[in-house]
């Protein structure tokens, strides 16, 4: 996922970065680097995979998860 994707995807998901870093359990810092592609300092910051993993999750309706396993859909 590129800064620009997932600056789009937060967009679409969430009103603001506050609620975004609230959901993932991270600061508004956190979030804002990576949607500029840049640390405060200035140092690269790009998605992490695992934040990817959570964006696709949250995307499907997954908003937790305790180790077992995953039904997504009906059924």
């Amino acid at each position: 996922m590129t800064n620009r994707q997932f600056k789009a995807w937060r967009e679409r998901m969430f009103r603001s970065r506050s609620a975004c870093a609230a959901a993932f359990g991270l600061d508004r810092d956190a979030v804002t680097a990576m949607e500029s592609g840049a640390s405060r300092a200035g140092n690269d910051y790009p998605v992490p995979a695992h934040i990817a993993l959570a964006c696709a999750a949250w995307t499907l309706g997954l908003r937790g998860y305790d180790g077992g396993g995953v039904m997504i859909g009906g059924g």
